[in-house]
Order: C-alpha cells, then structure tokens, then sequence
C-alpha cells in the first residue's frame, strides 16, 4: 500500500530532529573551517607584508574569522536573533485547530517541523555567504543576500509566531 502524502510527510517529521542535528554540526564544522582558514590567511599576509610591499588585503581573514565564531556560537546567536525579533526565545509550537480534523493538525504541525528546519538551512547560509565578502570580485547583491537569508532563516525557525504577527498586523481573521 502506497503512503498518502500526510503519512508522507509524517514520517519526514520524525527524521527531521537528526537531520537538525546533522545541520548543528555543520555549522560547527565550518565554523572551526573559516577560523583555520582565517588564520591561515593571516599567516599568508604577514609574510606577504614582510616580503614585498604589496597590496595585501587584510579584510578577508578578519571576515573568516569572525563568522568562524559566529557559526560556533550559533545557539548563542538564535536566541539573541529571536529575542531581538520576538521579545523573547521561546519557540512556539503549534497548537491544534479543533475545527479540523486529527491528521490535519498532525499534517500542520510536520510542516511547522519542516519550515523550522529550512529555517536554521536558510540561517547557516546567510552566514556562509556573508564570507563571500572578503573575497575580492564577490558579485554585487551578496550583502543583501546573506542579510535575507538570516533574517528569513530567523523568521522560519519560529513560523508560528511569525505567522501571528503578519495575521494581527495584516487583520487576516485566521486563527492559527
């Protein structure tokens, strides 16, 4: 028998917490990445310093380094990213509908589950693409681009209060 697109996305749900997982240590892994890398690149420049008088750029391992450290601390940036956003850290969670039926609570409740997780992706690739900034001829936009990213990545990883605000500032009536 073939699944139906709620037991579908139910099963998803349940994979998703070591998915999260996976995403908190790449976020680790690359943070420790672009510090190495940022110091590497700072032993490049002292020597290219004491060898000739070049142009060197000084801009791109301070770049490494500091979103290196933002990667590692992200936890720390989250919650200060929803605090900033919300008031507050908490992560409201989605409370079933009575009007509907069983599955279509579990089914809002997966996607919730799902938008969370694109939301952490969406926020660890701001920050991966903030680093195209030191790099010289990084295409124009990218500043913009990361900005979106974490913004939208914080706005995802609590949806349901997002949801709230844009249903009381825009007066949809909906009951979340």
């Amino acid at each position: 028998m073939d699944p139906t697109f709620p037991e579908l996305l139910h099963n998803l749900a349940v994979a998703l917490p070591a998915v999260g997982k996976l995403v908190a240590a790449a976020m680790y892994l690359a943070g420790f990445v672009l510090i190495f890398r940022g110091l590497y690149a700072l032993k490049q420049y002292g020597e290219m310093r004491t060898m000739m008088s070049v142009n060197a750029d000084l801009k791109t391992p301070i770049i490494l380094i500091c979103i290196g450290t933002v990667l590692i601390f992200y936890p720390t940036l989250i919650n200060t990213s929803l605090s900033t956003v919300y008031g507050n850290t908490t992560i409201l969670s989605y409370t079933d509908n009575p009007n509907w039926s069983q599955q279509s609570n579990q089914a809002i409740e997966d996607v919730t589950l799902l938008l969370r997780l694109i939301g952490y992706i969406s926020f660890f690739r701001g920050w991966l693409l903030m680093t195209h900034l030191g790099q010289q001829g990084s295409p124009p936009g990218t500043f913009g681009k990361a900005l979106m990213h974490i913004i939208g990545g914080i706005l995802l990883v609590n949806i349901i209060a997002t949801w709230d605000i844009i249903d009381t500032t825009l007066g949809l009536g909906g009951n979340s």
